[in-house]
């Protein structure tokens, strides 16, 4: 395969590289994920605290994001993976030699572990979504983002397998194992390209220049970074409601994160690791349907493939919770999985589109951080509703909101990006003037 293939979709072997760096830490920090939800039901049997943990998971990621932008946009793409990976490695290896002399320890060295690792976390993600700017030639991008979201989702779903497996052997071997995923994670980001951009705002002479980056980051620095990407998603009409539907996608998918260890062995007497299973069959799913994302955006439409992939995911979520067997929640559950990871690459495509190349970092700190704030309250939700109203109720009535509020916020974006075919008549959809057509009265 040659660096310019349009199946590798970017500039060759770092490309790949990037994907096999992107798969191995994602696959580690899914692990920490699935983990101390399933372990902290286990050893309360409450899904309450299992709420409860789902919002300590996310808080972090959620305050580290407003860093994360600029820091990206400031300093290399390598320095900026390495450093992130290497705290994580640092933390992994510590809590697992903890866990080791003193296994009493196991849920307060994985919630902690967690919080370090979805912190460094974030940083790394923000800047994985600016490489593929640097790594893709911008003819493959659809592609690659298809090939990304591939990548991602398949770990996002692998990770709870793995982790169900690792359970019967103890919560010491499965921190060692997350360790060791961090470690490899840790060498593959040294190979990465040495990147730099110049800081958003240089002169045109220097943009593109592979001048260095600045080196420091000030308060001032960050209110202003913080700021401007603020701007960029508020003032345009596409990202706010790209952004807006993500909130309701993401509060569907923290729904089922935070319910699914007590439905699957509360209301469908399974056992945690049957939870693993269902994420499993949903990764399969989704790698299947992602692999020819890519050719139905090109037959169907981006906008069309984007809104209809949202509503099934919320309506599959509504439905969820009350579920008549267990048969019908892995049915239900893959649904949601396949289409929430379709309507991802949507996202990526949109902004990648949208959004300049020298602003990236902080424009998608924001659209990340606004994205993923439904997640802690999807954790908030669970934790307060469950003791006013059964579990499978709580879910479908918060799924049934987001499905309602989604569609109305799909409807408006449906009518903000209209989308005809090229000239030739098997030619592909294509979006035209994102950020110049108005809203219908």
């Amino acid at each position: 395969m040659t660096p310019d293939d349009p199946d590798d979709g970017g500039r060759g072997g770092p490309l790949r590289t990037y994907f096999v760096l992107r798969a191995v830490g994602a696959l580690a920090n899914q692990l920490l994920q699935f983990a101390v939800p399933v372990l902290v039901y286990e050893a309360t049997g409450s899904a309450a605290w299992s709420g409860a943990a789902l919002f300590v998971e996310w808080l972090p990621r959620l305050t580290s994001l407003p860093l994360a932008g600029p820091l990206v946009d400031r300093f290399s793409l390598r320095r900026v993976y390495v450093v992130s990976d290497g705290v994580r490695c640092a933390a992994a290896w510590l809590v697992a030699l903890l866990v080791t002399v003193d296994p009493s320890a196991a849920r307060t060295g994985l919630i902690a572990l967690a919080l370090i690792a979805g912190a460094s976390f974030e940083q790394s993600f923000v800047a994985g979504e600016k490489a593929m700017l640097v790594l893709v030639v911008p003819a493959g991008m659809q592609r690659a983002q298809s090939l990304l979201g591939g990548i991602d989702q398949a770990m996002l779903l692998a990770g709870p397998a793995v982790g169900a497996a690792l359970l019967p052997a103890g919560p010491a071997v499965t921190v060692t194992v997350i360790a060791a995923l961090f470690t490899v994670s840790l060498l593959l980001a040294r190979t990465l390209p040495r990147t730099d951009h110049p800081p958003a705002g240089a002169a045109a002479d220097v943009v593109g220049a592979a001048a260095a980056p600045a080196t420091t980051l000030r308060l001032a620095d960050l209110r202003s970074d913080l700021a401007a990407g603020v701007r960029r998603v508020v003032g345009s009409p596409v990202l706010r409601l790209v952004v807006a539907v993500a909130f309701t996608v993401n509060l569907a998918l923290g729904l089922l994160l935070a319910s699914g260890p007590a439905l699957v062995q509360t209301s469908h007497g399974r056992s945690g690791s049957a939870l693993g299973v269902v994420y499993l069959l949903g990764g399969l799913s989704s790698m299947a349907v992602l692999g020819v994302t890519s050719r139905v955006i090109n037959r169907m439409g981006l906008v069309a493939v984007g809104v209809s992939s949202a509503l099934l995911s919320l309506a599959a979520c509504t439905v969820l919770g009350v579920a008549p067997g267990f048969g019908w929640f892995v049915v239900l559950a893959v649904i949601f999985l396949t289409a929430e990871s379709v309507f991802t690459v949507f996202i990526r495509v949109v902004r990648a589109r949208l959004v300049p190349e020298a602003e990236f970092g902080r424009v998608v700190g924001v659209i990340v951080l606004l994205n993923l704030a439904s997640m802690p309250l999807a954790g908030l939700l669970v934790a307060a509703g469950a003791g006013f109203l059964p579990l499978p109720w709580l879910v479908t009535a918060s799924g049934g909101v987001a499905l309602v509020v989604g569609a109305g916020l799909l409807r408006r974006l449906w009518q903000l990006m209209p989308q005809t075919r090229t000239s030739d008549a098997d030619g592909p959809w294509v979006v035209h003037a994102l950020e110049t057509v108005d809203l219908p009265p």
